[in-house]
C-alpha cells in the first residue's frame, strides 16, 4: 500500500511539472518567437493609446467607416467574452428576420446596390461571432457609401482595399479578405494625408 500510494505521488508530481510548467511555457515561448504579434493579442496602437484588435472585429456604425460583419458575441456584439455563434438553425424564424433586418440596413445605407449584391458574410454573423474580416466583395460594396461620406475619390479607396487584401491560407484554404480595422486606419490616414 505505501509503495502504490509513493508511485501515485510521485507520478503526479511529474505530471505536474511536466504539463503545468513545461508544456504552458514550451507553448508560450513558442508563440512569442515563431508569433510575437498574435501572441501578444494583435493590439493596435495610435499615439500610444490601443485602438483595437488585428485579431478581434469592432463595430463600426458611421457611413465614413467600412462595416464589418454582424456579430452574435453578446448584446453590442464583438463582446469577447460572449464569443459564439448565433446557433440558429436554418429553419428558425429568428434566423430569417435576423439576415432580413441586416440586409434593410445594409440597403438603406448603401443606396446604390441591389439586394443581389449583399455578400453573405454582411448578413450573417461569424462562427466566434469576433471575425476582423470581410470578404473583398463585401469591402468592394461599400466604397460609394465610404467615398461620399469622406469625399474621396472610389479609386483611392478601391486602391486601399487592394493594398490590405490577404489570400486564403496556403492558396487554397479559405477566400481572400480584408481586415477591416486595419482597412479604416488606412482610409482615416489617407484622408488626413490630403
Amino acid at each position: 500500500m505505501g509503495r502504490s500510494l509513493y508511485r501515485c505521488i510521485v507520478i503526479t508530481g511529474i505530471l505536474f511539472i511536466i504539463l503545468g510548467c513545461v508544456y504552458p511555457l514550451f507553448v508560450t515561448l513558442t508563440g512569442r518567437i515563431f508569433f510575437p504579434e498574435e501572441s501578444n493579442g494583435g493590439i493596435i496602437y495610435k499615439d500610444n493609446k490601443s485602438i483595437g484588435a488585428k485579431l478581434i472585429g469592432q463595430n463600426f456604425f458611421s457611413p465614413k467607416y467600412f462595416h464589418g460583419r454582424p456579430s452574435a458575441a453578446g448584446e453590442k456584439g464583438y463582446d469577447g467574452l460572449s464569443s459564439s455563434p448565433s446557433n440558429l438553425a436554418t429553419t428558425n424564424i429568428k434566423l430569417y428576420e435576423n439576415i432580413k433586418s441586416e440586409t434593410k440596413k445594409i440597403l438603406k445605407e448603401n443606396p446604390t446596390i441591389k439586394i443581389s449584391d449583399i455578400p453573405n458574410d454582411l448578413v450573417n454573423a461569424s462562427g466566434s461571432g469576433l471575425d476582423p474580416h470581410i470578404s473583398l466583395q463585401a469591402a468592394l460594396l461599400q466604397i460609394p457609401r465610404v467615398a461620399h461620406a469622406r469625399k474621396m475619390s472610389e479609386d483611392k479607396l478601391k486602391t486601399l482595399i487592394y493594398s490590405l487584401l490577404e489570400k486564403p491560407a496556403l492558396g487554397i484554404i479559405g477566400e481572400e479578405n480584408i481586415n477591416v480595422l486595419l482597412l479604416n486606419i488606412l482610409v482615416d490616414e489617407a484622408k488626413n494625408e490630403e
